[in-house]
């Protein structure tokens, strides 16, 4: 399977579930309405809770849709992240946190267009919906493909033995990490002069309340925050690893050769490192070297 095709594959686990279960929702709403089919301890209903956008400004609801929204983002970020860092074998832990991925984008969207989520499932006084089991699905998976898959997880064989490889390189992360900050810090000022506009204009609370509202809005942002940073730092890791590792190589081999090392081995990258194709163009310039070079003066 090509790496395009296995893109594909992940990206459908990721949305079919998600559809399916708006699709649910939509075909239970259409049955029962506002009807209640009692099957022993489940009851069939229909249980949202209203979002309440007036005077009286429901704090809990509007915390429930930023973490949702954001902690969403987050484990999406992460998905691609880790689909993007992990080996193609492990087939199994990537279905895992794609099914608690579609888990969370399922409530997001609920939120999102309706408020809250969704239910139409009550089992001993728990309101369910198929997101819910999504989510408890993935976190399954993923515990077992974790212990299962362990040794293709962490491939000790492939791991470099230092995390930063050239100097060059933490200049290279210092500004990505500085675009990062000032990206997160105009985001921050953008939807809380977003915040203040609603309130001051479409939704006029108590100062009370606003700073309240502020000072929650400010506690999820920095942590959303310190999440994407931490998942951003490792994937930087790993990009700028694959970059500057071929380069701390080829200098490395370029020094060997110029040494007149008989034990130079053949230039060669680690498998998914940028600048793959340097390694003939290197080989092949070592054996001319070598051989038009070197031999050439000793024989003089």
């Amino acid at each position: 399977m090509q790496k395009k095709d296995w893109y594909l594959l992940i990206i459908c686990f990721l949305i079919l579930p998600v559809l399916f279960d708006q699709f649910t929702k939509w075909i239970v709403l259409f049955l029962l309405g506002d009807n209640t089919v009692a099957l022993g301890p489940i009851v069939l209903e229909v249980y949202k809770e209203s979002l309440i956008i007036s005077n009286q400004l429901n704090l809990a609801q509007y915390v429930k849709i930023i973490s949702s929204f954001g902690f969403s983002i987050l484990f999406l970020f992460l998905f691609f992240v880790l689909n993007l860092m992990l080996t193609k074998k492990i087939m199994g832990f990537r279905i895992s946190i794609t099914v608690f991925v579609a888990g969370m984008l399922s409530d997001t969207v609920d939120m999102i267009f309706h408020g809250a989520s969704q239910d139409w499932v009550t089992l001993f006084g728990a309101h369910l919906n198929l997101s819910d089991l999504y989510l408890l699905i993935g976190v399954i998976l993923v515990l077992f493909f974790s212990i299962k898959d362990h040794a293709l997880i962490f491939r000790k064989n492939e791991l470099r033995k230092t995390i930063l490889i050239e100097k060059d390189q933490i200049v290279f992360l210092l500004n990505m990490l500085f675009g990062y900050v000032l990206f997160i810090g105009a985001v921050f000022v953008f939807f809380l002069s977003f915040i203040k506009i609603i309130f001051n204009h479409f939704v006029p609370i108590s100062p009370d309340t606003q700073v309240l509202l502020i000072r929650v809005f400010f506690i999820l942002f920095s942590i959303l925050s310190i999440c994407f940073l931490l998942i951003m730092v490792a994937f930087l890791l790993y990009i700028s690893n694959k970059i500057y590792g071929p380069i701390y190589a080829f200098k490395k081999h370029i020094r060997d050769v110029f040494l007149f090392r008989s034990s130079v081995r053949p230039f060669s990258t680690r498998k998914g490192d940028h600048f793959s194709d340097l390694s003939e163009l290197v080989d092949e310039l070592q054996s001319k070297y070598i051989k038009g070079g070197k031999i050439k003066e000793e024989k003089s």
